[in-house]
Protein backbone atom coordinates (compact mmCIF):
# COMPACT_ATOMS: atom_id res chain seq x y z
CA UNK A 1 0.00 0.00 0.00
CA UNK A 2 1.35 3.42 -0.97
CA UNK A 3 1.17 6.13 1.67
CA UNK A 4 -0.27 9.46 0.54
CA UNK A 5 1.89 12.56 0.78
CA UNK A 6 -1.18 14.70 1.41
CA UNK A 7 -2.40 12.62 4.37
CA UNK A 8 -0.13 12.20 7.39
CA UNK A 9 -1.06 9.61 9.99
CA UNK A 10 -0.29 10.34 13.63
CA UNK A 11 -1.10 8.87 17.02
CA UNK A 12 -2.28 11.16 19.80
CA UNK A 13 -1.41 9.91 23.28
CA UNK A 14 -2.83 11.58 26.36
CA UNK A 15 -1.35 10.08 29.54
CA UNK A 16 -3.90 8.54 31.90
CA UNK A 17 -6.68 9.13 29.29
CA UNK A 18 -5.87 7.05 26.22
CA UNK A 19 -4.74 7.28 22.62
CA UNK A 20 -6.21 7.77 19.15
CA UNK A 21 -5.03 7.20 15.60
CA UNK A 22 -5.52 10.40 13.57
CA UNK A 23 -4.74 11.90 10.20
CA UNK A 24 -3.72 15.36 9.01
CA UNK A 25 -4.86 16.36 5.52
CA UNK A 26 -2.41 18.75 3.81
CA UNK A 27 -4.87 19.49 0.98
CA UNK A 28 -7.38 21.25 3.25
CA UNK A 29 -4.88 23.29 5.33
CA UNK A 30 -1.31 22.99 4.03
CA UNK A 31 0.22 25.81 6.09
CA UNK A 32 -1.46 24.76 9.32
CA UNK A 33 -0.53 21.10 8.90
CA UNK A 34 3.06 22.09 8.09
CA UNK A 35 3.32 24.23 11.23
CA UNK A 36 1.86 21.49 13.42
CA UNK A 37 4.22 18.86 11.98
CA UNK A 38 7.22 21.12 12.68
CA UNK A 39 6.13 21.46 16.34
CA UNK A 40 5.67 17.75 17.08
CA UNK A 41 5.66 16.44 19.75
CA UNK A 42 3.16 18.92 21.18
CA UNK A 43 2.98 19.23 24.93
CA UNK A 44 0.42 21.42 26.62
CA UNK A 45 -3.22 21.84 27.48
CA UNK A 46 -5.81 19.91 25.52
CA UNK A 47 -9.57 20.04 25.42
CA UNK A 48 -11.11 16.59 25.00
CA UNK A 49 -14.60 16.22 23.57
CA UNK A 50 -16.61 13.27 22.29
CA UNK A 51 -15.51 13.59 18.65
CA UNK A 52 -12.38 15.73 18.70
CA UNK A 53 -9.32 16.86 20.61
CA UNK A 54 -8.50 20.55 20.60
CA UNK A 55 -4.89 21.57 21.12
CA UNK A 56 -4.24 25.24 21.70
CA UNK A 57 -1.59 26.58 19.29
CA UNK A 58 -0.53 30.08 18.25
CA UNK A 59 -0.50 29.93 14.41
CA UNK A 60 -0.88 32.58 11.75
CA UNK A 61 -4.02 32.68 9.62
CA UNK A 62 -4.04 30.47 6.54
Amino acid sequence: MVESLSRIKIKIIIPEIGQADCEFNRLTAPLTVGEIIKRLPINGRTIISKNFIQILLDLREE
